[in-house]
C-alpha cells in the first residue's frame, strides 16, 4: 500500500500531529514497509538520511497505535511489528524469516466474529480481533 508525500502530511494535520521529520517518515515506512519492526523503520530512515533513535521511533509508533491509525502485531519470536491496515485481518508468520503477511480470509473472520456474538459473553466487548498464524515454509 502507498501513499504520496501529501497523503502523508494530510494524515498528521488530520491527527493533529506536528509534522516532523522522523513521524513523516516513520508514517511513511508503515505504508511502504511489509509489517515493519522499529529497527526496519530506523533503517529506512537512515536510508533517507533521517537521522532518528529507536526511542523516537517507537514513541511516534506508540502515538500512531493510540490514534488507531496501526496495529501492534506480537509475532512468535517475540519481536513486535506494525501494520498500516487496521481492519480485523490474519497475519502469517513465518518463523525462519520473521516475516509477517496479511491473509484475508472473510469466511473465517465471520467465523470468529459470529462465534463472539452468539456467546454473548458479559463482561466485555471485542474491539477488535487479531489471528497470527505462525507457520514454517514448505
Amino acid at each position: 500500500m502507498t501513499v504520496n508525500d501529501s497523503d502523508i502530511s494530510e494524515i498528521l494535520k488530520k491527527h493533529s500531529l506536528k509534522i516532523t521529520k522522523t513521524r513523516f517518515f516513520t508514517l511513511k515506512a508503515l505504508y511502504e514497509l511489509n509489517h515493519p519492526s522499529v529497527e526496519n523503520i530506523v533503517n529506512y530512515l537512515s536510508e533517507s538520511t533521517i537521522n532518528s533513535t529507536f526511542q523516537s521511533v517507537y514513541n511516534n509508533l506508540e502515538t500512531f497505535e493510540e490514534l488507531q491509525l496501526i496495529k501492534k502485531i506480537a509475532t512468535n519470536s517475540g519481536s513486535m511489528r506494525y501494520d498500516i491496515r487496521t481492519q480485523n485481518h490474519c497475519h502469517i508468520h513465518l518463523d525462519e524469516s520473521n516475516e509477517v503477511n496479511d491473509y484475508h480470509d472473510h469466511e473465517l473472520m465471520s467465523l470468529i466474529e459470529n462465534h463472539f456474538k452468539a456467546k454473548k459473553k458479559n463482561g466485555f466487548n471485542i474491539e477488535s480481533i487479531d489471528v497470527i498464524i505462525n507457520a514454517k515454509q514448505v
